[in-house]
């Protein structure tokens, strides 16, 4: 079976979903490296390599288990994307994210601002005038 980020979902799987493992900090949504890789169709040895460039966080806990995040997965499937797909390295894609998630925030902060006082309030001198 090959590990690699696919259009295809595979079979389903049991993930285990832990909230809480002995010496992980508690609120955290944490799957294992198991439950990980299989969720991202990533080998363990990538995963751990992944973690190593800083492009995912882990949590070890007390027995030396790994845990990640749930909203890692999503981030995981889109290194392997931008590997796949652009040829990116994976030391890249570091950069690549933190990009886009630059790009998203200020989209938001636009939209924000586009949607805040003033869009169709009191004091609105005309179309566009809050954005000089």
């Amino acid at each position: 079976m090959g590990w690699a980020v696919g259009s295809d979902p595979g079979p389903t799987v049991p993930v285990t979903r832990i909230t809480h493992p002995g010496g992980v900090e508690p609120g955290l949504d944490l799957l294992g490296l198991d439950s990980f890789c299989l969720l991202t169709r990533l080998g363990p040895d990538i995963v751990r390599r992944l973690v190593a460039l800083g492009l995912l966080d882990v949590r070890v806990d007390r027995a030396g288990q790994w845990w990640l995040p749930i909203r890692a997965v999503g981030r995981a499937v889109r290194i392997e994307r931008l590997r796949r797909d652009l040829g990116i390295t994976y030391a890249a894609t570091g950069v690549v994210l933190d990009l886009r998630d630059r790009i998203d925030e200020l989209e938001q902060r636009g939209r924000g601002h586009r949607d805040g006082p003033g869009r169709d309030g009191p004091g609105r001198d005309g179309p566009g005038e809050e954005y000089r």
